[in-house]
């Protein structure tokens, strides 16, 4: 399937097959695009004028493609991989895992903590809390891009992933197309990159290319934990689930797998296990590995009456929880109530009553308070608790912490 195609007559391309490796964010609906030949040779896709790709352009990680390009011409080190594309056929999409096929291309992979990549020429600032990354005029490396595979779990702290080491954290931002998982676990291959030059209007001595994260690749795809999971479902099969909780991996056995839920934007797996809770929601981003057994079960009739009421992540099982549902009732700014009108925020939500002055009574129905905290603060100040009385003290004494009081 051709892609892209600007080719210039009389004018000469050199052609390659490539396999798109990394997708970035950039400003302005443009992207990054970075690929590596079947010669092992980096590059990073730029428009015959030498901007970025546009974000809705074909071209997705995992593409194989056959391209015919011109190299920049005004290449400023490091960044050696810029090509002028011309031309982009897509071939096919790649199905190995990206470690696979970088060791059969025999590509230098940094190991170990963040100090050693770029051949250690980066510098590390420390600010208040943590410390990033940049080259410097002053000690150029030849490239600036390369692949990693971090000694310790990274775990997501805002846009930046954080590596600790003896009271230092060292801070990555994440540049990725993809939205990020909470953790990239100890062992998992990260592509790193160099941003372009940049002295923040004249606030530096010298320029700087700043450290960046613009991909990573887990061991497991989330893709093939969603198909062993469906599967097991289908199939009504017992299942082992590693799943990364509270800084630790920690294994559940015996997990009845009941039904893939989205919930506020992320997947979930509704399932019957052997704790106390006796149902829990693991959140699919968290889980490591998923190893499906050969014994049988039956759904509960109960179970699954609850995992069609579950409204928000927060959901709390019990045998009768239909006659324990707590009613919240909260009351709207007038400001505020056409979004309220327009849309539920849970299935539960409903318009009680219309005040004089415009203001809005809605009530909802949940299993407990939890489940409305993040609602309710979402639209402070605007909204205000009527009842349960447990859950208005609850926001308030939140509030305090928060605001030191």
């Amino acid at each position: 399937m051709e892609i892209f195609n600007q080719i210039q007559p009389n004018n000469i391309y050199e052609e390659a097959n490539t396999l798109v490796v990394s997708k970035t964010k950039m400003k302005n609906n443009h992207v990054c695009i970075g690929a590596i030949t079947d010669s092992g040779k980096y590059l990073r896709l730029l428009y015959p004028d030498n901007s970025n790709m546009l974000e809705n352009i074909d071209i997705n990680i995992y593409d194989n493609l056959l391209i015919k390009y011109q190299k920049r011409k005004d290449i400023k080190l490091p960044h050696s991989e810029d090509i002028n594309l011309y031309y982009a056929k897509k071939i096919s999409t790649n199905n190995r895992p990206m470690l696979d096929i970088l060791k059969k291309l025999n590509i230098n992979i940094w190991k170990g903590n963040p100090t050693i990549l770029f051949d250690n020429k980066l510098i590390w600032s420390n600010n208040y809390w943590s410390s990033t990354a940049y080259i410097s005029t002053k000690n150029i490396s030849n490239n600036s891009v390369g692949f990693w595979i971090s000694d310790r779990d990274l775990y997501l702290n805002k846009d930046r992933y954080e590596y600790v080491l003896d009271n230092i954290t060292y801070s990555i931002k994440y540049v990725g197309i993809h939205e990020p998982q909470e953790c990239i676990y100890k062992g998992t291959l990260i592509r790193i990159s160099l941003a372009r030059w940049w002295n923040n209007n004249g606030a530096f001595e010298q320029d700087r290319c700043y450290l960046q994260l613009s991909e990573y690749y887990p061991a497991e795809k989330e893709t093939n934990i969603l198909m062993k999971i469906q599967s097991a479902i289908n199939q009504k099969t017992m299942i082992s689930v590693n799943y990364f909780i509270n800084g630790e991996n920690i294994i559940f056995n015996d997990v009845i797998p009941y039904k893939i839920l989205n919930l506020s934007n992320n997947y979930y797996l509704a399932c019957e296990v052997k704790t106390a809770y006796k149902f829990t929601l693991f959140r699919i981003s968290k889980i490591r590995s998923i190893i499906q057994d050969t014994r049988k079960f039956s759904f509960k009739r109960n179970m699954l009456e609850f995992i069609n009421y579950i409204q928000t992540p927060f959901s709390r099982y019990s045998d009768n929880f239909q006659d324990n549902m707590i009613k919240i009732k909260l009351e709207v700014d007038k400001s505020k109530t056409a979004f309220f009108e327009i849309r539920k925020h849970l299935p539960s939500q409903r318009i009680m009553e219309r005040k004089e002055n415009g203001n809005i009574i809605v009530s909802f129905s949940v299993t407990q308070e939890l489940e409305m905290e993040e609602l309710i603060k979402k639209w402070l100040p605007h909204i205000k608790v009527i009842e349960p009385n447990s859950l208005n003290e609850k926001i308030k004494n939140d509030l305090k912490k928060y605001l030191g009081i």
